[in-house]
């Protein structure tokens, strides 16, 4: 009994304290709300209070919704115009022709911390926050995704596309039996970019059914990525576990990692005793040659480029030519009319054309562009942090807020693309222009904002008309847009036309919602328990 009552006594001697701590808890939520709500430098800027409030927002949209803030940012833009504050931090615009203001190729553009911390990528150079930094590790990749080094490259995609026929025309052919053909495309894709990268491809088109486990892992962390942006810590406490204790998902990614990191430990022993034996560069041995700092070609380091390289170079290609063959499958007047234009330069089904011959192709490039387009690339937002403050419209962005835009909102803008959700690459025939707005601005190109910063005013770049293309943006744009898009372009260039002109296929079961963007989880994911792309193949011409 005694006690009972000493401790019923030292819990009230203790309500002053709780009761403190929950009053100051309360006026700091409260002094918070008010701050982002009436006193922040982007309190002015149109948007659900909620979104001013608190990143619970996005919270509830990504997180309960399953990927779906993107699609209700568009909602957003028709309520409150085309500038819309989407966090307490950040801003997002629904302009194409701003688009190269925010992405800019001259500018100072940084990224924000929260950007990718998820994907467990740190100092990779698309983690790299710092622009100058960035610019550093950036400069010693591009020089070997050029278009003469991938041009050189391109009889090795021609390989990989004539082994996946072959196992098509030996397996499939004439048999009713169901091709994964994303799969398949998932393996194509992952065989090239590894051996460029590593000169050691797996050969996945060789394994059953055309399975690889590395889409697997990468599609494992992009479904987690929303869960651990909002909550970091998750990810320290995940890796903290013995591997048998880890997630499905987490096991494939470990391994993904340790593969990559086995693939750049045997670089680094070849480049340490003079072993370079090899019919092309490879990525990761040019590096280690490069003028990076030591620091910058540790093992850790460069395995988190390689994750990059490798999860960016397969998700492109593959959802492109998954989204590209579903629309010619379904529309067989686009079909056959790219299919008349490929027997010009493509008569002899086992005699390939070169991929210069491909590129000048008008039907075809019409074809990769419209399934570009609405494969987005990236579905999320990427912020990047200008260093000096922006004018737009009425509104004077302040320095340093991050700002950012969609592919899928560019993509979707009925001005540049009508009926924008129908696949049409007639669309971009004719090298077709898009008329330059009256103004974008009030305001001089130079002037001082109300905070006394240093502004740009941004304003159509010259007062003539863009070409559609300018208006692409499913590899960005500026100093950080991708870095394998060139060979991304020739991948898609020779496999799409060996598939067009070589085999017929019908679709089996596969609806567009089993292929296009229905969630998105950093990049596009189609609806929950899809099959994918699945098709039967009916005859391969040899």
């Amino acid at each position: 009994m005694h006690g009972t009552m000493h401790i019923i006594s030292a819990a009230v001697s203790m309500l002053p304290l709780w009761s403190t701590v929950a009053v100051c808890f309360s006026l700091y939520l409260v002094s918070l709300a008010v701050y982002r709500l009436y006193f922040s430098s982007l309190a002015g800027f149109p948007g659900p209070k909620l979104a001013a409030l608190t990143q619970w927002y996005e919270f509830y949209w990504n997180v309960i919704k399953s990927g779906q803030f993107t699609f209700h940012i568009q909602d957003l833009h028709d309520r409150y115009g085309p500038i819309v504050r989407v966090n307490p931090w950040e801003l997002h615009i629904r302009d194409p022709h701003f688009y190269e203001s925010i992405y800019s190729q001259d500018g100072k553009r940084d990224k924000t911390f929260s950007q990718l911390r998820w994907a467990d990528i740190p100092d990779s150079a698309i983690s790299t926050i710092d622009h100058d930094l960035h610019r550093i590790r950036r400069a010693a990749q591009n020089p070997y995704f050029s278009k003469r080094q991938i041009l050189n490259f391109s009889p090795y995609i021609q390989s990989r596309v004539d082994k996946l026929l072959n196992r098509l025309s030996s397996e499939y052919s004439n048999r009713k039996k169901i091709l994964y053909l994303g799969q398949a495309y998932s393996s194509f894709s992952c065989d090239i970019v590894m051996e460029y990268c590593f000169a050691k491809g797996h050969d996945f088109l060789s394994s059953p059914d055309f399975f690889s486990p590395f889409p697997e892992a990468i599609r494992a962390t992009q479904c987690t990525g929303h869960v651990l942006m909002h909550f970091p810590w998750i990810l320290p406490v995940l890796k903290a576990l013995p591997y048998f204790l880890l997630p499905t998902g987490m096991m494939a990614m470990v391994d993904f990692k340790r593969d990559m990191e086995d693939q750049i430990q045997q670089l680094i022993d070849d480049h340490n005793r003079g072993c370079k034996d090899t019919t092309h560069p490879i990525v990761f041995q040019e590096l280690l040659d490069s003028n990076l700092p030591q620091e910058d070609k540790n093992l850790g380091r460069l395995r988190n480029e390689g994750v990059v390289l490798v999860s960016a170079g397969l998700d492109t290609v593959r959802a492109t030519l998954e989204i590209g063959t579903f629309h010619l499958l379904q529309q067989p007047r686009i079909m056959q009319k790219l299919r008349e234009e490929l027997l010009t330069v493509y008569p002899d089904p086992g005699d390939p054309p070169s991929l210069p011959v491909l590129e000048q192709l008008p039907y075809l490039t019409a074809v990769i562009y419209e399934s570009l387009r609405l494969s987005y690339g990236t579905a999320s937002r990427l912020p990047r942090v200008p260093q000096h403050a922006l004018a737009y419209g009425p509104y004077i962005i302040p320095a340093r807020t991050p700002l950012s835009m969609t592919s899928y909102c560019v993509h979707h803008d009925e001005t540049l693309f009508p009926n924008s959700h129908r696949f049409t690459p007639e669309r971009w025939l004719d090298n077709p222009k898009v008329r330059a707005p009256h103004t974008l601005t009030s305001g001089p190109a130079q002037s001082s904002s109300p905070l006394g910063q240093s502004t740009i005013g941004i304003g159509p770049r010259t007062s003539t008309d863009s070409p559609l293309t300018r208006f692409l943006v499913s590899f960005t744009k500026g100093s950080r847009s991708c870095l394998g898009k060139n060979l991304a372009w020739a991948e898609l260039y020779i496999a799409l036309a060996a598939i067009v002109r070589r085999c017929e296929l019908s679709l089996f079961e596969t609806e567009l919602a089993d292929v296009g963007f229905v969630h998105d989880m950093f990049v596009p994911h189609p609806r929950s328990g899809s099959k994918r792309l699945r098709v039967f193949v009916e005859s391969v011409a040899s």
